[in-house]
């Protein structure tokens, strides 16, 4: 499974894996930034996923979040493809360092 990034290149927004290669990889902000107060994270429970835990948080199964990130980003990235405008924000977003830009690593 290979995490995704954004890499902006001849005014475009284009997804791409780490995996290629990649001298310099931009890391996921909504899934570094995700905090898991309020959840209680369980490895391999899917029938669990998203219901009430037994101390009154919401559970998530780890396989199950992490392909429903995987999904969201999918569609997400089909959009940017498509769409000159979500290409603007992405790159006004990925250049505005005072409202975080990328993380470069």
């Amino acid at each position: 499974k290979a995490w995704m990034s954004v890499t902006p290149r001849a005014g475009t927004v284009t997804p791409r894996s780490p995996r290629r290669g990649l001298g310099r990889r931009r890391r996921c902000r909504l899934l570094h930034n995700f905090s898991p107060a309020h959840f209680t994270v369980m490895h391999a429970a899917p029938n669990e996923h998203l219901r009430p835990s037994n101390i009154g948080d919401i559970v998530l199964s780890d396989d199950m979040f992490f392909a429903d990130m995987q999904a969201a980003a999918e569609k997400y990235f089909d959009e940017v493809t498509t769409r000159p405008d979500l290409q603007t924000q992405m790159l006004a977003r990925l250049a505005d360092v005072n409202r975080g830009g990328s993380i470069v690593f």
